[in-house]
């Protein structure tokens, strides 16, 4: 339903933007071309769809193959993208969810030893490049920091304090370079921001506008601009003698994008299926103690990698790929969010983890009860 609902008013906010055009995009910058317009729609309806279809179709020894092709896939692009090899774009999403079914194999203690030391080597040296090499783009190791912080907290918890030490030290040991890099580079003005000799404070960084613009988008707008109308919308509202929140093309998040295309009722469903996801997968992990331990390890491991993408999206377009922001190369990495989720739901499915619906008991006619006044004590 709220997957429906989402592609519903997905569906509405563009058809009532590409009807009723606003006068002032008109005036002041190109319309979107329709084909864009639905191609943004069709993205989100493959992501959904194909969640869907993992999800109902597969069963038996082809959902441990599928979990070997996603894990397997996440690191192949690893490499590719740590050795510089020709890759798509955002590849990084298809390595960041590895790092929950890399991170859980160990613990699960799945597989010989040295099995197991190359998956929790693999996923600690994932996260160390993304930090290490990537310091400013925070929507990346935020990711893949929150899907193995997720993943020890729930199999090892007591270990997890000797990631927080490691990562203390860490930042102790060059301070200045963490200071530069994260606060800095995003939350006091940015390079970008300083390059256009705009005002620079904290929190006044580009993201953190374009999140403003989105609310104003949502409020001024209650359908949203419509998916894809983001490019044309923002070339006049983002101006600074405008609303003064960025022309950017895309608002660079899912969030935020959601927020301006769709509305309030696209960012509530899209919420709504976020916390679904999360909540299924829980259950099914709560109920997967007689299951395989590659099974375990997919399912600790997905819930692991679909919270870390979640809360990326808040910096990033990790859900859902749009047409201004990497156009459709994008949904060949947005899409493993959902590819993982559906592979949990084929788990639930081929496991049995959802209690089964009970038939309704059948209605039978009683005789009607008729009261009497009692007699009397003689």
């Amino acid at each position: 339903w709220p997957a429906v609902l989402h592609l519903f008013f997905g569906a509405l906010s563009t058809i009532v933007a590409v009807m009723f055009p606003d006068e002032n995009i008109l005036l002041y910058s190109k319309p979107t071309n329709v084909f864009v317009n639905l191609i943004d729609w069709l993205t989100r309806f493959l992501s959904l769809g194909g969640m869907v279809l993992v999800g109902a179709n597969l069963s038996g020894r082809w959902i441990d193959r599928a979990g070997v092709a996603l894990v397997g896939t996440g690191v192949l692009s690893f490499l590719a993208y740590l050795f510089h090899f020709p890759h798509p774009l955002y590849i990084e999403f298809c390595f960041i969810l590895a790092v929950g079914v890399l991170t859980a194999i160990p613990l699960l203690e799945f597989g010989p030893i040295w099995f197991r030391v190359l998956c929790g080597a693999g996923a600690l040296v994932i996260l160390g490049v993304l930090l290490l090499v990537g310091t400013e783009w925070v929507s990346g190791w935020s990711g893949a920091i929150i899907t193995m912080t997720a993943v020890v907290w729930w199999l090892r918890r007591k270990l997890l304090w000797v990631g927080v030490a490691a990562v203390v030290l860490m930042v102790a040991a060059r301070p200045m370079y963490f200071y530069e890099k994260l606060y800095v580079m995003n939350f006091y003005g940015g390079k970008i921001l300083k390059s256009r000799s705009a005002s620079g404070g904290t929190f006044e960084n580009d993201r953190s506008r374009m999140l403003l613009g989105a609310v104003r988008y949502a409020n001024e707008f209650p359908l949203g601009i419509g998916l894809g109308n983001y490019r044309a919308s923002a070339s006049y509202y983002g101006r600074p003698d405008v609303w003064n929140f960025t022309s950017f093309s895309s608002a660079h998040g899912t969030f935020a994008q959601t927020l301006s295309e769709a509305g309030w009722p696209g960012l509530i469903t899209l919420l709504w299926i976020m916390v679904a996801s999360v909540r299924t997968l829980w259950l099914y992990w709560k109920r997967a103690a007689k299951l395989s331990q590659w099974r375990q390890a997919l399912l600790i491991g997905g819930l692991g990698g679909v919270v870390g993408n979640l809360c990326a999206a808040f910096l990033g377009d990790y859900l859902f790929p749009t047409y201004h922001n990497g156009g459709m190369g994008s949904i060949g990495a947005c899409v493993y969010t959902w590819f993982y989720i559906g592979l949990a739901l084929a788990i639930g499915r081929d496991e049995e983890l959802e209690p089964r619906n009970e038939p309704p008991k059948k209605w039978v006619r009683r005789d009607a009860v008729i009261h009497r006044p009692l007699e009397p004590k003689q």
